[in-house]
């Protein structure tokens, strides 16, 4: 009798591996931010600030399973890299931002400094009117990236402080930014892994 159930379970086993060729697992963080100071974007746009500041979140450290038949699964994991892009319009004669401190408080408490002292960063602004011949607006840009600098898999809040130069005269500027992080999570069949694979 245990022979039996031993047979029937094996048969459902190889019948499941049958229909899916095994399981593909991706786990991958997902990030968005969010300007403290109200409707940024339209006093930004309005000229009332002079800077768009975006902060994003990037995995660049990964996890990787493979049994051939069976499993494959590949999920990010700390430490986390932090991306700047800061915006200005075009009319504005703004040359440069330098970076000289970025402090991270975590919804758990914990915080963080992600830049600090001597590892100051100066970024030139640049033209991007990639859209330009679809009538969108063009703008100018500088962005950082700041490699392996988060520990956490959490949302937070940045502050993030320094100076940018604009008609060769050097002004503060000092802006807070939330960073919402979350999980984007996905179990497909093996042989749809292995077809998206191949797209």
């Amino acid at each position: 009798m245990k022979r039996k159930w031993v047979g029937i379970l094996a048969g459902v086993l190889l019948a499941i591996w049958g229909l899916t060729l095994g399981i593909d697992h991706e786990r991958s963080l997902d990030s968005d931010f969010e300007v403290a100071s109200g409707d940024a974007w339209t006093a930004f746009e309005n000229g009332e600030e002079t800077f768009y500041p975006g902060v994003w979140v990037d995995a660049g450290n990964y996890r990787r399973i493979h049994v051939p038949g069976l499993v494959h699964s590949v999920s990010d994991r700390p430490p986390y890299s932090l991306s700047l892009c800061f915006t200005a319009n075009v009319p504005q004669r703004v040359q440069s931002i330098t970076i000289e401190s970025i402090d991270v408080e975590y919804d758990g408490g914990r915080q963080a400094v992600v830049v600090a002292g001597r590892q100051v960063e100066t970024s030139a602004f640049e033209l991007d009117d990639r859209g330009a011949e679809r009538g969108e607006t063009p703008y100018l840009r500088a962005g950082f990236i700041f490699p392996d600098c988060l520990k956490q898999r959490d949302s937070f809040w940045a502050t993030i402080a320094g100076s940018y130069t604009k008609d060769d005269t050097t002004i503060p500027y000092k802006t807070r930014v939330r960073v919402n992080v979350r999980d984007s999570s996905h179990w497909l069949p093996g042989w749809m892994g292995v077809a998206l694979q191949r797209l």
